[in-house]
């Protein structure tokens, strides 16, 4: 592997390493969305070198790299330093692509297909992992808003819950400043998972927090959402909200 690395070009090099950020497979839009360059030239060098799997599909051709590769990539992504850049820009693409599965061709909101989240689940895990590890809270919080619905619908409210666990440890660990719109938001979605998997205490607990942060936010109708008879997550809220920023409790 090492020898192949090696007699790649600059461009090719850059691009295997930072394809290394996506879980799965992706298509050619996704790749030009991450490196924002022409990808073709060295996207086809890795092609012939085996070194990426091209998929053709109906709807398009996808590009696929080995976990082997993508292990060996993700390591010299990081000795070059690249890491912060490449995944944080997968994080944003992460929160694109699920902006656009929250709209319908004239981009405005529908209701959510959960099918349309099932192909990007492994995405989202990867660019929340890297939120709770590495990367901005904040941007964790927005795509564990985006998938709150899908969480719970498809039975995996306990996951939601850890993830969200995750998040605030970042937050307390970099002090990383979190407006209260945003919070009350993240700690309102929670007691819902909760509900959902019968821990009542826990419920409570971050209903209680929702509220306050509504109530530090300043906004009546955000207050309101968080209230006991305040329906779904407070996505709308959030990001309207003006930030003025605070670490999770």
């Amino acid at each position: 592997m090492t020898w192949s690395y090696r007699t790649l070009g600059p461009r090719a090099a850059r691009l295997l390493r930072w394809l290394s950020v996506f879980a799965g497979p992706v298509d050619l839009p996704t790749v030009e969305w991450l490196l924002d360059d022409d990808p073709l030239d060295p996207l086809s060098v890795l092609v012939d070198k085996s070194m990426i799997q091209a998929e053709p599909h109906a709807s398009g051709t996808t590009y696929r790299m080995l976990d082997p590769i993508r292990a060996y990539a993700a390591r010299r992504l990081a000795e070059a330093g690249e890491e912060q850049t490449a995944r944080d820009r997968h994080v944003a693409w992460s929160l694109h692509a699920m902006e656009k599965a929250h709209l319908g061709p004239d981009h405005r909101p529908v209701t959510l297909s959960l099918y349309a989240l099932d192909s990007l689940a492994d995405e989202m895990r990867a660019a929340l992992r890297w939120s709770a590890t590495g990367g901005s809270a904040r941007g964790g919080l927005r795509l564990a808003n985006g998938l709150d619905q899908w969480w719970r619908e498809r039975g995996l409210a306990r996951e939601g819950r850890l993830w969200l666990f995750r998040l605030y440890g970042r937050i307390a660990e970099t002090g990383e400043p979190i407006p209260e719109a945003e919070l009350a938001a993240a700690y309102h979605m929670h007691s819902l998972h909760a509900g959902a998997d019968g821990e009542v205490a826990e419920e409570l607990r971050f209903s209680q927090r929702a509220e306050a942060a509504a109530r530090q936010a300043g906004d009546a109708g955000l207050l309101a959402g968080c209230s006991p008879a305040g329906a779904g997550p407070l996505s709308t809220w959030a990001s309207s909200t003006t930030p003025s920023g605070s670490a999770a409790r």
